[in-house]
């Protein structure tokens, strides 16, 4: 298998890389880190550049799309955030639907023992979709995506709690202390 590098231009190399160059050779795994990276010091122009920059060589890489959603939410852009994060979940949908193509005359091919790339799980997708339509104020497709998010993971204790915000919000408290 061959790892596909490409250069991202104008962004400093990591701090730990022994890169000369201003723009090195990355794999996208490296520069969605770096990306990540950026994003959580809170230097938004830098990982937003990255993830687009890794959306240009992977159209559908899910979590740069995610990723990026999520920035545009945390910078109050809920509807560009919206529209990244549905792109993601289509892509994550298409990935785990899609098949193989069987002739009706063949015996259906078994599932391969083990998948070499663990397929996608949209539960923090759902969640991040679900706080960006809970900022637009529809309150019902917030609802939808946080049990969504929890149908995934029961125990996920981010989208619980935003769910039962949102009943509160709606002055559903019984359903909110039901959760």
């Amino acid at each position: 298998m061959s790892v596909r590098h490409f250069r991202v231009a104008g962004i400093p190399p990591p701090p730990s890389s022994s890169a000369s160059s201003p723009n090195p050779l990355l794999t996208i795994r490296t520069a969605l880190q770096l990306a990540i990276d950026y994003h959580t010091q809170g230097v938004f122009p830098l990982a937003e550049q990255i993830y687009q920059q890794i959306l240009q060589e992977q159209p559908r890489h899910l979590d740069a799309l995610h990723l990026l959603g999520m920035l545009h939410y945390q910078q109050g852009n809920a509807l560009a955030a919206v529209d990244l994060v549905e792109a993601a979940i289509a892509h994550a949908h298409a990935i785990t639907q899609s098949s193989p193509v069987t002739s009706p005359y063949a015996p259906p091919t078994p599932p391969p023992p083990s998948s070499p790339t663990p397929l996608p799980s949209t539960q923090n997708f759902h969640t991040t979709l679900g706080v960006s339509y809970q900022r637009l104020g529809y309150v019902d497709k917030a609802v939808e995506q946080f049990l969504l998010a929890i149908d995934l993971n029961p125990k996920d204790t981010v989208s619980l709690f935003n769910l039962a915000t949102v009943r509160e919000m709606q002055d559903r408290r019984k359903d909110a202390f039901e959760l």
